[in-house]
């Protein structure tokens, strides 16, 4: 587990509703690199849910390109080896690559199944399957991901651009005070040299009469 996994996505806001939770739940099961191996039952029980609503909530993830799922890459239980997980937004916020899906079949005839924007292509003994990345998904995961930044760096530069709009009145209102400072000094000032100005005056008076007496 990973608290730096689980702390990225308690700040990822696009995901809504079940997918959400799932995402918590896979992000606590991940280690440093995003891989994680929870089977459904264990999700459906942290979740509260259903196994049917995980499974879709999981196919939602993975279409989004949230996700990447390889069958039977978990460990094993008593039921079978668990899928593992890819979170990618993940992977991409720490420089990895992102991971296609993967798509695993039993017995199928040679031929092309796409899915996801992943072509596989399978032989008919499924001993060696061979899968060729179209880059379509990837694309989207990337153009998605730039699309979230992109949108994440103008609301930072709105939020900033309000701070120095805040902060310029502020600096404006102490420009103002400081104004109205001197002109009050200056004021009084003015008003001492006229006070001291009239006493000298009185005092030669009294004394120019002194004499003249």
């Amino acid at each position: 587990m990973s608290a730096k996994v689980t702390n990225f996505y308690i700040r990822e806001q696009n995901t809504k509703g079940t997918p959400r939770l799932v995402l918590w739940i896979l992000a606590e099961c991940a280690n440093e690199e995003g891989h994680c191996f929870p089977s459904v039952a264990t999700i459906a029980d942290r979740c509260n849910k259903s196994e049917r609503s995980i499974q879709r909530a999981l196919n939602t993830l993975e279409s989004d390109g949230k996700i990447a799922r390889k069958i039977h890459d978990g460990k094993h239980t008593k039921y079978g080896r668990t899928n593992g997980y890819y979170l990618n937004d993940y992977r991409v916020s720490v420089g990895l690559e992102p991971i296609v899906t993967f798509v695993t079949p039993k017995m199928s005839p040679v031929g092309i199944s796409n899915k996801n924007k992943v072509t596989v292509l399978a032989t008919r003994d499924d001993a060696n399957v061979t899968q060729t990345n179209t880059n379509t998904n990837q694309n989207n995961l990337t153009n998605t991901t730039n699309t979230t930044e992109v949108a994440r760096l103008k609301k930072q530069i709105t939020l900033l651009e309000r701070e120095l709009k805040i902060k310029n009145r502020e600096l404006e209102i102490k420009n103002e005070e400081l104004h109205e400072l001197k002109v009050q000094i200056q004021k009084e000032s003015v008003e001492g040299s006229i006070v001291r100005s009239s006493k000298y005056s009185f005092n030669t008076f009294l004394v120019l009469a002194g004499d003249w007496q």
